[in-house]
């Protein structure tokens, strides 16, 4: 197959992407669906696609009619977008290319379904390329661009990495169920959803967790009943804590049910139930996890002074020992020198 150097301006938007963004004002949603520069995705006369290969191009292939004209409706809709946590870090190296053409104008989109990211490029502007996350129709517009390009290599690899992905999850839901209180089993559903806002409070913004599986009322009573000692209830709630898929920044939905659960109770009997005998493995993850969380040190910013030296010792050794540098950063800034 006959290759051509990539003519759409991919080399180096990674660079160019991380650099931009990190200082600039970033244009809403809406805004960056509403700029003229993306007329040519509202009547497509043409559509294109490629398979990208770092800075190469295959052949083009001509995308039918109506493929193309789903793909404009699903690119261009609001609600196929979510924010992209700044936080993310992501090399953006796209599988495909998809070029959108009215008359002499042309769009460029570059779809990276390893993030979940896509970036619009005018062809021909100088303007700095928009990324936008697209996680909500991730499988849809997936579809979409296989109905374009069907039996497509770099597609064929994004299938195989995906069923990966869903034997890991399906073993991180096992373990995190195995290791859940039995009294709080029948409450468990296979999480829908979870919900993160951001409301402005003193002219600051602070994150309110919206939870849209898990009431916890009824999950206190339950587990109060089965486990009437309040130090015995939270030891056994951090050996859940600390039973999950491991990233303490990025982790499933679901786990928050735990930290809700966990900060149900103050601090002073949460680090006295720590204290009350040796704390397991697990038990420490969870102890770490949850005093070096966002949560707690969002919704008690002072609390970390009542955590004694000796097991802030203990946690941040635990933490410095992970292979995850989230976690050894995390357990630093929670428990180092002059905490």
């Amino acid at each position: 197959m006959r290759t051509v150097v990539i003519a759409l301006g991919i080399v180096g938007i990674a660079l160019e992407l991380g650099s931009t963004w990190a200082g600039a004002a970033e244009p809403t949603v809406g805004q960056v669906l509403a700029a003229s520069e993306l007329d040519p995705l509202r009547k497509p006369e043409r559509v294109e696609s490629w398979s990208v290969d770092v800075a190469v191009l295959s052949d083009a292939l001509p995308v039918r009619e109506d493929v193309g004209q789903q793909l404009a409706g699903l690119l261009l809709a609001t609600d196929s977008y979510v924010p992209i946590p700044r936080a993310l870090r992501c090399a953006f190296e796209p599988e495909i290319a998809l070029r959108f053409r009215q008359g002499t104008a042309a769009v460029d989109v570059l779809v990276c379904f390893e993030c979940s990211q896509l970036v619009f490029e005018r062809v021909g502007a100088r303007r700095t390329p928009r990324r936008l996350a697209f996680g909500p129709v991730e499988r849809e517009l997936f579809d979409l661009v296989l109905r374009a390009r069907p039996g497509d290599a770099r597609l064929t690899a994004v299938q195989a990495k995906w069923r990966e992905r869903g034997r890991v999850a399906r073993e991180v839901r096992t373990r995190w169920v195995d290791a859940m209180p039995v009294s709080l089993r029948p409450f468990w559903r296979e999480p829908k959803g979870q919900v993160l806002t951001f409301v402005p409070q003193s002219g600051k913004e602070y994150a309110q967790v919206k939870f849209l599986d898990a009431e916890i009322g009824p999950m206190q009573l339950a587990l109060a009943k089965a486990v009437p000692e309040p130090s015995a209830r939270i030891r056994a709630l951090l050996r859940w804590y600390g039973s999950g898929a491991g990233p303490w920044t990025g982790y499933p939905s679901y786990e928050v049910t735990a930290t809700r659960l966990l900060l149900a109770h103050p601090t002073r009997d949460l680090v006295a139930a720590a204290q009350a005998a040796p704390l397991s493995l697990e038990q420490t993850e969870g102890a770490a996890r949850l005093f070096a969380s966002w949560e707690f040190l969002r919704e008690r910013p002072k609390d970390g002074k009542l955590i004694p030296a000796d097991l802030r010792k203990r946690l941040l050794e635990h933490g410095a020992a992970s292979a995850d540098e989230d976690k050894r950063t995390r357990a630093k800034t929670a428990f180092g020198a002059g905490k």
